[in-house]
């Protein structure tokens, strides 16, 4: 764990502000902006090194939750897989984050617009058909590397069925793929064949 490390989820005026007190406290010595706009967070990222020649050295950059890993926020228990992880696996929480599980997921967005939670984790299904733009009302999104891609599975006997095989090719073809993009504002991955 790298107590001398600091994240800023969320590079708006509050984030930028709040990262900017940070700085010139020279409690760490490291920062990592993440923001769902990458680009603004390198360029906060950028500002503040800029203002750091006459405090402190500080290493500022524009990272994603992967860079939070080693901050302690939460750890889960050795040998646990991060794609099985679920909350009885949280071995220490520091910070005594509270989760809460059992709410329904379509629900989520009715959470988010009222402010209710600090962070509210919704599936990008419902957050487009409540109006949200997942790309630029999220702190995050799941990267493309994910290992949460839904699949076609079949019964062995029907893997060559002709049917399946169309089913399969309009899936991955490229008109798909745009309009997942397009109908889900890039909060939904399209999956490509042989990860292309």
């Amino acid at each position: 764990m790298n107590i001398q490390k600091v994240g800023m989820i969320g590079c708006g005026f509050v984030g930028a502000t709040c990262a900017f007190s940070l700085v010139q406290s020279g409690l760490f010595s490291e920062m990592v902006l993440i923001d769902a706009n990458r680009e603004k967070a390198i360029g906060e990222a950028m500002d503040l090194s800029h203002g750091t020649s006459y405090l402190a050295p500080m290493k500022i950059y524009a990272g994603d939750y992967s860079d939070l890993k080693d901050a302690g926020l939460i750890t889960l228990k050795p040998g646990t897989k991060i794609e099985s992880a679920n909350f009885n696996d949280i071995q220490t929480n520091k910070k005594n984050l509270k989760f809460k599980t059992d709410l329904e997921p379509k629900l989520m967005t009715q959470f988010y617009k009222r402010g209710e939670g600090d962070a509210v984790v919704i599936n990008a299904n419902y957050a487009v058909q409540a109006g949200l733009n997942p790309k630029k009302d999220s702190i995050a999104l799941e990267k493309n590397s994910s290992p949460y891609a839904n699949l076609i599975a079949v019964q062995k006997k029907n893997k060559n069925n002709p049917a399946i095989k169309k089913l399969v090719k309009a899936l991955q073809s490229k008109s798909t793929q745009q309009w997942i993009n397009k109908h889900y504002n890039g909060g939904v991955v399209a999956v490509y064949p042989n990860g292309k």
